[in-house]
């Protein structure tokens, strides 16, 4: 509780004061410990709360941008993403911290690509919105609105699909020709998964 408590507390110190996003990331090892808590961290929680302070660190700052993914920053992302047993919430703020890190960096954007089954694996949270809307446990004076769980994935899937338009925005036409060409066998009746798409240099 207190390790989720203390990352909770980093990225509203980010978020609040952009002097703090640029010298949390200086600081030796800050970046990579928040990567390997990605992918290692104990709970859900502090590994939702680790994608959190990569995705705040990584808002409109190119350097930090750079540091987290040459610090393997979008591979631990795209492999929380990709966990099938992993909480919704923590796949919310992976998906919000991927958007972050591509948001105006091509490099970035090639390195989700690239990755092999990371497109898919936001294409397919980005279809399940659907499922959330259909919940209705949430309170009866409510008018039973979908419960705290569906709208986390709600929210977890328009998050991916923000993800996906930013990735198309990229100029290079050959990272919007396969982020579409996921979308499109995603959409096909029988057109199934196909984890091997990517850029090929």
């Amino acid at each position: 509780y207190i390790k989720v408590s203390a990352l909770e507390l980093l990225a509203w110190f980010a978020t609040t004061f952009d002097g703090d996003k640029r010298a949390l990331a200086e600081q030796a090892g800050a970046i990579e410990t928040l990567v390997e808590l990605v992918t290692s961290g104990d709970s859900t929680r502090t590994r939702a709360g680790a994608a959190q302070v990569l995705m705040t660190l990584a808002e409109d700052h190119d350097d930090n941008k750079r540091a987290i993914a040459q610090a393997g920053g979008i591979a631990a992302l795209l492999q929380l993403l990709m966990r099938q047993n992993e909480g919704v919430y923590a796949k919310f703020l992976a998906a919000s911290a991927l958007g972050s890190l591509a948001n105006g960096h091509s490099g970035n954007k090639r390195a989700i690509v690239n990755f092999v089954g990371g497109l898919q694996a936001l294409v397919e949270l980005s279809r399940r919105e659907g499922e959330g809307h259909q919940d209705r446990s949430g309170p009866r004076e409510l008018g039973r609105l979908p419960g705290l769980g569906a709208m986390e994935l709600i929210m977890a899937a328009r998050c991916a699909a923000e993800t996906l338009a930013v990735l198309k925005t990229d100029s290079d036409a050959d990272i919007v020709s396969v982020v579409q060409e996921v979308e499109g066998s995603f959409g096909a009746a029988a057109g199934g998964r196909n984890d091997s798409v990517g850029i090929h240099t």
